[in-house]
């Protein structure tokens, strides 16, 4: 994938069953997605997009996110990888732990 390809939206919404609320996921590809780093904002200023990282592609790529619609388009073409990636979530516990490296 490349920068400006498109993704259709992925968000799904339901109702928490215990608060009545609705909860929206936004992204749900068979890959990580997290925002940006601590303090960089990850909505836009005018409030119409959502920037966030992710590794749909096989590496990690920034995205933007039309708030509106979920349209989703590539913003970056690198070969990045995040140390996150490298992490491992063991069972029962569900602690992240590093991989054992040779």
């Amino acid at each position: 994938m490349s920068i400006g390809t498109q993704h259709p939206p992925e968000w799904k919404t339901t109702t928490d069953p215990q608060t009545g609320r609705t909860l929206r996921q936004f992204t749900s590809a068979a890959a990580n997605s997290y925002p940006l780093y601590y303090f960089v904002d990850t909505i836009t200023p005018d409030g119409k997009m959502l920037i966030f990282h992710s590794e749909r592609s096989g590496w990690v790529q920034l995205y933007k996110m039309d708030l509106d619609t979920g349209a989703m388009t590539q913003l970056t073409d690198g070969r990045t990888r995040c140390w996150v990636g490298d992490l491992v979530r063991t069972p029962p516990a569900r602690h992240l732990q590093p991989p054992v490296r040779a």
